[in-house]
């Protein structure tokens, strides 16, 4: 009986932190459920704590979003795991361009680094060089 307990008591925990972690992530059940494979209502049922997500679910998420397993499961920790920036922007260009063409976002990006690509190297310079002056006009204005 007392293990039971303990379970349910889990589960309250574990349903807040998966609408925690929605909501962090500005998702509706139904997108954060496409996204780690099961349906909106599947959602609805863990975070209502109809339904105790299963470890593979949990570690769906856990991969997905770049979440720590600790804090999902036991509460313990910070929500999202670090990652080394290259492998940060690594999956947020990941992220931009799953879509495979279905957004004006994509086929900009897309276009963007197709035309980077066709320059002659002094030309790449010249823009890179308008890059980083941007970047530190922007620094200077928010100082």
């Amino acid at each position: 009986m007392i293990c039971l307990f303990q379970q349910l008591k889990e589960v309250k925990k574990t349903k807040d932190r998966i609408h925690e972690l929605r909501k962090a992530l500005k998702m509706t059940q139904e997108d954060f459920g496409n996204k780690i494979g099961v349906a909106r209502n599947t959602i609805a049922n863990y975070e209502c704590g109809r339904r105790i997500p299963t470890n593979a679910v949990i570690n769906s998420i856990c991969i997905i979003f770049n979440v720590n397993e600790e804090w999902l499961k036991n509460g313990f920790g910070e929500m999202f795991k670090e990652i080394p920036e290259e492998d940060e922007t690594a999956a947020l260009l990941s992220e931009l361009l799953e879509d495979n063409g279905k957004t004006p976002t994509y086929e900009l990006i897309k276009g963007i680094i197709r035309t980077y690509q066709q320059l002659d190297p002094k030309s790449q310079n010249i823009l890179n060089g308008i890059i980083e002056k941007s970047f530190e006009n922007m620094k200077k204005e928010e100082n």
